[in-house]
């Protein structure tokens, strides 16, 4: 997450979608910096900070509002490489959760996770009410739905970039904020694997199929 007064753009930072590259990039550009907690952390949703923006008196129309996208096959293998669940479910940035402690040592495997995974969502709307800190079954707090959209489904972004031609449009977009310089894109955080196609057999290629429905459409991936 990103957010300059002076460029007016908020850029919200997906997870496993070049994120880190991004936000180095509009450092020296950004008044506000994330940070690992609320309300301004690394992977705080559209709809977190509209709602913190409305909070504090600030015009969410008056800022450009972007993010990335990337083939849902291969960034969930990305995930599942870079946070190393184990058989619980935990991952390796939590210490404990439900009174299970994390076990480096005895990670799931890639199909025990897609077939049990949670992940947390700070700020949920489900049944027409807001829940915060919940964790829930599946990838929704990964997907671009999750990612951009306000309580009634509604896109708060006005532009979403494709990971996999970010060298062509990356610079464009900054153009577009006033911002005239020609980015290197390193990317980071990355993770050395195979070829994201043999993680999966055809039952944990059709979850990701339809819990990131909102990404496939928007990007016309396909497996």
């Amino acid at each position: 997450m990103r957010i300059s007064h002076k460029y007016r753009f908020i850029f919200i930072s997906k997870p496993r979608c070049a994120s880190t590259t991004i936000r180095n990039i509009l450092d020296p550009f950004s008044d506000i910096t994330s940070s690992a907690t609320p309300p301004f952390h690394h992977h705080a949703t559209a709809l977190e900070l509209k709602l913190y923006f409305d909070r504090t008196g600030w015009n969410w129309k008056d800022y450009f509002v972007f993010t990335t996208v990337r083939n849902p096959w291969d960034m969930i293998v990305s995930y599942y490489i870079r946070f190393k669940p184990d058989v619980n479910g935990l991952y390796n940035f939590e210490k404990e959760r439900d009174g299970c402690i994390y076990m480096p040592d005895n990670p799931a495997s890639f199909k025990e996770w897609v077939l049990s995974a949670k992940t947390y969502h700070r700020v949920l709307f489900s049944n027409e009410t807001f829940q915060k800190n919940v964790w829930v079954d599946g990838f929704s707090k990964l997907t671009l739905a999750n990612t951009v959209n306000d309580h009634n489904g509604n896109s708060l972004a006005n532009k979403v970039l494709k990971v996999e031609s970010l060298d062509n449009t990356l610079s464009g977009t900054l153009q577009e904020l006033g911002i005239l310089i020609t980015p290197k894109i390193v990317r980071m955080n990355t993770t050395g694997r195979i070829g994201y196609r043999a993680y999966f057999d055809d039952e944990t290629r059709r979850i990701i199929e339809k819990e990131f429905i909102s990404d496939i459409k928007f990007g016309h991936y396909t497996f």
